[in-house]
């Protein structure tokens, strides 16, 4: 029914996160990485599937282009909340990205 949209598939990627299934939520990344090729997808979505990855270093790059773009995703970040599964992001991100972020 979303026709593979980005966002849904941002969320099914979470869900498979919780799981542990990182099978699944790299074939979700392939498949976004693909469709940013032609349409948008926010930046913090990718930086989520990075970190859902393990990938940190990764994850902070994409998340300092949504921060830069002011992605309004990035209220996920904030506050406990999350993609709507699980704790959000399960890759510690460093102290030294949050300060670049919020201006130390």
């Amino acid at each position: 029914l979303s026709g593979r949209h980005p966002m849904s598939l941002l969320r099914l990627a979470g869900a498979y996160a919780t799981l542990g299934d990182t099978t699944h939520v790299r074939m979700i990344r392939d498949e976004v990485m693909r469709q940013s090729e032609s349409r948008y997808v926010p930046p913090s979505g990718v930086g989520f599937l990075q970190a859902w990855l393990g990938q940190e270093a990764d994850a902070e790059v994409w998340l300092e282009r949504a921060f830069a773009a002011r992605d309004p995703l990035l209220i996920f970040l904030v506050g406990g909340l999350h993609w709507g599964y699980g704790d959000g992001l399960p890759a510690p991100l460093s102290e030294a990205f949050w300060s670049r972020m919020v201006g130390q």
